[in-house]
């Protein structure tokens, strides 16, 4: 069996509620307590079975072990503790929304809702009921009724973080990004030090292109997801007086498109900087030197050979350099290629008439975001019936296996050649797409090494893109040949391809023209 809660986001977890400690002593309801907090399952088990054994049938004791059972993923054990406290007491809240959530887990979805509803009817107050009902709404994919059922359970009690959250992240989903930032705002009022508000609430402002505040509050990410920083007490201010004389390390911290898309940032700090270091994943090497040759580049597996007074994480850089959208730098190229890599491809693809389009078609599956951003490589199937274009796959790793069940000709298609093979380094992917009259990528590496070259490229995203590529606009600031095609709906990839098909026809047609 499948259960529901696999399905939700790792942020939405059921809620179940516990009862007061009822007829125990304080120093046993502590103990009650902790056992759960502190995971000590066996322990709890046996405390709470000496508890029924003083007091037959107790409420809490069941509800408690029904919990331990929840929690071990043996559901039908949760199940049949709960039907105990509702044969005696059949109107307790507590428990009904508790069975509610075991029978959400064990996918019996109808009877879930009747009894999310039944709780309701005995106390409508409760937040958690509103959030687990709405949690259930989600996994049957009915966003907008658990939009209203969130909203009803927040109206009932206004500080609720649960719910808050989970508005948060489904009225981005949806669009809404205004409610959805206005409920990162309430988050942070309410839990300051929590650093996954800070962080979320940052990415939505920027998603608005609020760069000034929105970079500011990302710097929340080093606590909310755990990552490791270098010594914060060498951590650059931005503070341009102190960088003569000394050597400053900057370094890659997140992926290899998030390096392409700040590593602008460079030679506003080589201006002032005595010098500079900078460390990159190994596959940019390469591609890095030739860009900035007078930069010492080195592979991140290098980091504890490096000496330096001061550091900063590349993604900072907007930060430290005060970036709004009318003062970031947005001159490109700002990569460049070795031209034996550019000569090498140009032999390769030699110009003719037809128009020269790269694809990807695929991001790393292990993104978080990957299933929305990524697409199969048969829905592009209109874009290969289009006559007069070569198409050419830089698609890497898992998704290249695609290629095997692709026809060798896709109605006027005369194919699609892979140059994966080829491409060994970003190096050899630079000088490719620098052959090419045009790169067709979901949001991935590629797309930002193609912009960083001034290629022209056109991007494809999922309704909830993310936040560097702003809201309703075909253009971005950060890649002046970029061009955006925006799924109209959460996952309208149909609508997408049919208006990227328009405007290759319109382009074939021009540069048959021209020729």
């Amino acid at each position: 069996m499948e259960f529901i809660e696999t399905m939700l986001w790792p942020q939405f977890r059921f809620i179940l509620l516990m009862p007061g400690k009822g007829e125990l002593p304080e120093s046993e309801f502590s103990l009650f307590v902790a056992l759960q907090q502190e995971k000590k399952w066996a322990e709890a088990v046996k405390f709470y079975e000496s508890i029924l054994e003083r007091y037959h049938d107790y409420p809490p004791a069941l509800n408690a072990l029904a919990k331990v059972a929840y929690e071990n993923r043996d559901y039908e054990a949760a199940f049949g503790l709960l039907a105990r406290i509702m044969k005696k007491y059949p109107s307790e809240p507590f428990c009904l929304n508790n069975l509610g959530v075991v029978l959400a887990v064990r996918n019996d979805v109808a009877k879930a809702e009747t009894i999310f509803r039944q709780a309701l009817t005995y106390n409508p107050d409760t937040a958690e009921i509103y959030y687990n009902w709405g949690c259930l709404l989600v996994h049957q994919e009915q966003a907008e009724t658990a939009l209203q059922v969130w909203r009803q359970g927040l109206e009932r009690q206004k500080s609720h973080q649960p719910t808050l959250f989970a508005l948060s992240r489904l009225c981005k989903e949806q669009g809404l990004v205004a409610e959805a930032t206005g409920y990162c705002r309430q988050l942070t009022m309410l839990a300051p030090d929590e650093a996954e508000y800070r962080q979320n609430l940052g990415i939505m402002l920027l998603k608005q292109g609020e760069l000034y505040e929105g970079f500011k509050l990302y710097e929340a990410r080093w606590q909310a997801n755990r990552l490791s920083m270098l010594p914060p007490e060498k951590l650059w201010s931005g503070d341009f007086s102190l960088l003569p004389g000394r050597t400053i390390l900057l370094w890659a911290e997140q992926g290899l498109g998030d390096t392409l898309q700040f590593v602008r940032y460079l030679p506003r700090i080589q201006a002032q900087a005595g010098q500079i270091v900078v460390a990159v994943p190994a596959l940019l090497l390469g591609l890095m030197r030739s860009s900035f040759p007078l930069l010492e580049i080195v592979s991140l597996a290098e980091l504890e050979k490096v000496n330096y007074e001061l550091q900063a994480p590349i993604l900072s850089l907007p930060r430290l350099l005060g970036s709004t959208l009318e003062n970031l730098p947005n001159r490109v190229p700002y990569l460049k290629v070795d031209e034996k890599f550019k000569a090498r491809w140009r032999q390769d693809l030699s110009p003719g008439k037809k128009l020269q389009v790269g694809l990807v078609w695929g991001g790393n599956p292990a993104h978080k975001n990957d299933a929305r951003r990524s697409l199969p490589l048969s829905r592009l199937m209109p874009l290969f019936r289009i006559a007069g274009i070569s198409w050419y796959s830089l698609q890497k790793g898992e998704r290249e296996r695609e290629l095997a069940d692709f026809p060798a000709a896709a109605g006027n298609c005369a194919g699609l050649k892979n140059l994966a093979p080829k491409l060994d380094s970003f190096a050899d992917t630079a000088a490719a797409i620098t052959a090419l009259d045009l790169v067709i990528s979901v949001d991935t590496s590629v797309a930002h090494l193609a912009g960083a070259l001034a290629q022209p490229i056109w991007l494809l995203l999922p309704f909830d893109a993310d936040w560097r590529w702003l809201q309703e606009r075909d253009d971005t600031p950060w890649y002046p040949t970029m061009r955006l095609f925006r799924q109209p709906a959460p996952g309208d990839w149909g609508s997408v391809i049919s208006a990227v098909r328009d405007k290759l026809l319109v382009s074939n047609h021009l540069c048959s023209y021209l020729t």
